[in-house]
């Protein structure tokens, strides 16, 4: 019996990481519109810990955001951006794309600048290879955001099958455990019992019901929340 406790334990847990982490990185995960960076590499530094770079922004920023560093010391990445000294606020999107061209993360920096020309330092990845700056807002100006992102229609489709087959296999593996450890006498009304497959079902068909509901409606808000900024 003792085996088969450790095993229900195993089976829980892993149905907990494929629910929550593995299924959702998969398949939900958002991809940005964005495929490549506009801003341009005017000079660069070498030195004895590491390296500079001095970048322009993409042209329609430039009134705001002038230039822009990142530098590289002993591994740690960091970006500082020269803005346009009349500012006293701005907020802006540090998109990082990896080695392969990939966006790996969007940095959201909000600064109080108050005039001094320059915004605060903002750490970045490791796998940061090179940037692209989009403002979002200067001072009392807003900016609409193409900087969209989203999980396609495919691949959540492709989320609510397999994950419906899982929520199945994981209902069949708990049936089987339970049997097992409540015993003999119980294994076969519990796995072969009408009643029990029947409630099985249904408790299948809840958890798949529920799992899309709550899915649905986080992509949706996701969604608003990147039609609002």
């Amino acid at each position: 019996m003792i085996v088969w406790i450790v095993v229900f334990v195993v089976v829980v847990a892993l149905s907990i990481f494929v629910a929550t982490v593995a299924l959702p990185r998969m398949y939900l995960k958002l991809r940005y519109t964005i495929e490549r960076s506009k801003d341009r590499c005017i000079k660069r530094v070498y030195e004895k810990d590491g390296q500079s770079m001095v970048f322009e922004p993409e042209e329609k920023w430039r009134g705001y955001i002038e230039q822009y560093v990142l530098s590289e010391r002993k591994g740690q990445k960091v970006v500082m951006c020269k803005v346009n000294e009349e500012l006293s606020y701005i907020e802006f999107d540090v998109v990082v794309f990896n080695a392969f061209n990939k966006v790996s993360e969007v940095i959201k920096v909000q600064d109080n600048v108050a005039g001094s020309g320059y915004t605060k330092t903002v750490e970045l990845p490791e796998d940061a290879s090179y940037l692209s700056l989009c403002v979002v807002r200067a001072d009392n100006k807003k900016f609409r955001n193409n900087l969209t992102a989203r999980s396609t229609v495919g691949k959540r489709f492709a989320y609510y099958i397999i994950n419906a087959v899982t929520v199945i296999m994981e209902i069949v593996a708990f049936k089987i455990c339970l049997a097992n450890i409540l015993g003999e006498e119980f294994r076969e009304s519990v796995i072969f019992n009408e009643q029990g497959t029947l409630i099985s079902i249904i408790l299948a068909l809840v958890l798949v019901v529920v799992n899309t509901i709550i899915v649905a409606i986080d992509i949706r808000v996701r969604d608003k929340k990147l039609r609002l900024r």
